[in-house]
């Protein structure tokens, strides 16, 4: 730390700011930066494509084309025992592996390989909705019945 201010005292003050505002700037760039790329607010987007998903603590987000979905339904994940399970919307896949292999190394490391609870690596918790899951089902069937129907996707309501 003293050496640190003996070397910038024999800096001109030219120096000195030119100094403080390029520290500045990319001490708020890396922080902007870091705080995007590592946000904490999940999304979930629906639309006649399909799904897009952003997870928390991870740079990009994945998107599921209808095509790639075999069923959508309630239930319950997490927790090691049944009591400590919360509820979670379940996007069963036709071929998980084909899934798998389009993840980035850390997405790989957030999406399990063998799902034992819900038998589906994509299983979004409630907190990720501002509606019942089962007021969300019912506008993805009612918004979406074509896609539903031309992809032969099931929608089941009970876990």
């Amino acid at each position: 730390m003293i050496l640190t201010f003996l070397a910038i005292s024999h800096w001109s003050s030219f120096s000195l700011i030119v100094w403080g505002v390029a520290t500045t700037f990319f001490g708020t760039m890396a922080a902007l930066t870091a705080g995007r790329a590592y946000g904490t607010t999940p999304f979930l987007l629906i639309d006649h494509h399909g799904f897009l998903i952003g997870l928390p603590l991870t740079v990009n987000h994945y998107s599921l084309p209808w095509s790639e979905i075999e069923a959508i339904y309630p239930a319950n994940c997490g927790g090691s025992s049944r009591y400590n399970r919360k509820p979670c919307l379940s996007i069963r896949l036709r071929n998980p592996q084909r899934f798998r292999t389009s993840l980035s190394s850390l997405q790989k490391l957030l999406v399990p390989k063998k799902p034992r609870q819900t038998g589906t690596p994509i299983n979004l918790p409630q907190s990720f909705f501002d509606l019942s899951l089962e007021e969300l089902l019912n506008q993805i069937s009612e918004r979406f019945a074509n896609e539903l129907s031309c992809c032969e996707i099931r929608l089941w309501r009970e876990p």
